[in-house]
């Protein structure tokens, strides 16, 4: 996988959590809950 491919994955990914992170907060999560989320969707995209 180039480098390029693989940036524009992660430029994918953070789309999706920022989406993902904007439906949770409609529901009302705090935001706390919301920043371990996306902690989690961070480190599940990298491993």
């Amino acid at each position: 996988m180039t480098s390029l491919a693989g940036s524009k994955r992660l430029e994918e990914l953070g789309a999706a959590a920022g989406q993902v992170s904007n439906i949770f907060t409609r529901i009302g999560l705090t935001s706390g809950q919301t920043g371990e989320i996306k902690k989690s969707l961070t480190y599940a995209a990298g491993s």
